[in-house]
């Protein structure tokens, strides 16, 4: 065998010495690393008498304007869990969410899941009267969001009495911006007497399930988004429309006002008749443009201007649109089930 001087057995030793610790350094970086980046729980009661730091029950955030987004706070991975206590809780603010999650590692709020704090979340707003405005959530250029109001499969998010008879105030969920908020789910929440329920103004992989939803507004949901097939997913949602015909003409809101990409489904749309005072719109439980729209499975129940109004005003020449399979249209009331706007 061939002895190298010792310098250079020095040298190699040197370097293996350097290249070990390199590995560790690194292995170390990535693994505090990982601990940083794992996702947190959060934690919101009104009546937590802790530290109010919101890392527990015991001492979580009194207020949804104490909640920290991003560095330090409420960012990619982590849930918030809002407490319903042992079966409601009433809160009277609104929540302005304020960071983003990532692909595959949304920001949640939730209502709490743990005994003592699984009862029902109200955002009650009827000290307004109906003055109401603002909103319940605002979601300004978010992304990968999710707002969860189930329980064991029960909605056990409620929001209510943000009214207004303008039908262009008080949205319970307001998902603006200036560029389009994408990859938000909002799932299993209870919406009733507002003037309007959830409006945006763009988004992509948007999906919106297992709502229930009354308005007197403008309409149960406003989202246009991108051109493409199964773009936004609206289903297994119930809108119930308040009516009004007193004085003549005072109708009420539309179910759902939708572009391109929508995919609406196995939903039930039904018209009530009510005395309160709603907006001046002719109600369509469907008022759609655009392409790359599917719209089955949905029961109409009553009727109030048309089912189903596609508009070519914005749209001349649609394409690309499937209508089929509805469950039923009962007890027209007003107009027709279909109708379509030529100019």
């Amino acid at each position: 065998m061939i002895k190298l001087p010792m310098t250079i057995q020095e040298n190699k030793i040197k370097y293996l010495k350097i290249f070990v610790i390199f590995l560790l350094a690194f292995s170390g970086i990535v693994f505090f690393a990982n601990i940083s980046l794992a996702a947190k729980n959060w934690y919101v009661d009104k009546i937590a008498t802790g530290a109010n730091n919101g890392t527990s029950w015991a001492n979580a955030l009194t207020s949804f304007a104490s909640v920290v987004w991003g560095a330090g706070g409420v960012s990619a991975g982590d849930t918030l869990y809002i407490s319903g206590g042992s079966t409601s809780k009433t809160y009277t603010e609104q929540m302005h969410v304020g960071a983003s999650g990532t692909d595959g590692n949304p920001i949640t709020i939730r209502v709490g899941q743990d005994p003592g704090h699984n009862g029902e979340v109200i955002l009650d707003y009827d000290a307004s009267g109906d003055s109401g405005s603002g909103y319940a959530f605002w979601i300004y250029d978010i992304s990968n969001l999710v707002i969860n109001g189930s329980v064991g499969g029960a909605r056990n998010l409620r929001i209510k009495n943000l009214r207004n008879p303008s039908a262009f105030f008080g949205y319970q969920i307001a998902a603006i911006g200036a560029g389009l908020n994408t990859n938000v789910t909002i799932r299993y929440i209870t919406i009733e007497n507002c003037a309007n329920g959830i409006w945006a103004n763009g988004g992509t992989n948007i999906e919106v399930d297992h709502n229930s939803i009354q308005v007197r507004g403008d309409a149960a949901i406003t989202w246009f988004g991108d051109d493409a097939w199964d773009n936004i997913l609206i289903h297994h949602n119930t809108f119930e429309i308040l009516f009004n015909n007193v004085p003549a003409g005072n109708w009420g809101p539309d179910g759902i006002q939708a572009g391109s990409g929508a995919s609406i489904y196995n939903n039930t749309f039904i018209l009530t008749s009510t005395s309160v005072t709603t907006s001046s719109q002719h109600p369509d439980y469907l008022q759609i443009t655009g392409n790359h729209l599917k719209i089955y499975n949905n029961d109409f129940v009553g009727m109030g201007d048309s089912a189903i109004d596609y508009s070519f005003q914005s749209n001349p020449t649609p394409h690309d649109t499937w209508i089929f399979n509805p469950v039923g249209f009962n007890s027209p009331k007003l107009a027709s089930a279909f109708g379509m706007m030529l100019a």
